[in-house]
């Protein structure tokens, strides 16, 4: 079952689309991508993460008609410089 991903910045902030039904949107392929599991898992995979990707994440079930998960992300810590 595919899924759709959002990103909301903050609490007002604007939302957008990461994925639609299973494919990641333009402007976001560089570092996301979607993941799938046996168990019908898809998680949203995030490389070289950076503080601007703090902020709360939806999943939206059944190409987005289905049931919202909720997670936020909260980046700790100082970025290194090599």
């Amino acid at each position: 079952m595919p899924v759709n991903w959002y990103y909301l910045p903050s609490e007002h902030g604007e939302g957008s689309e990461i994925c639609v039904a299973g494919n990641i949107v333009n402007g976001f392929r560089t570092r996301f991508a979607q993941g799938r599991s046996a168990v019908g898992e898809y998680p949203l995979i995030i490389r070289n993460v950076t503080r601007e990707d703090k902020g709360e994440y939806l999943c939206i079930e059944n190409a987005g008609v289905g049931q919202i998960h909720r997670w936020r992300l909260t980046i700790i810590g100082k970025i290194a410089k090599c």
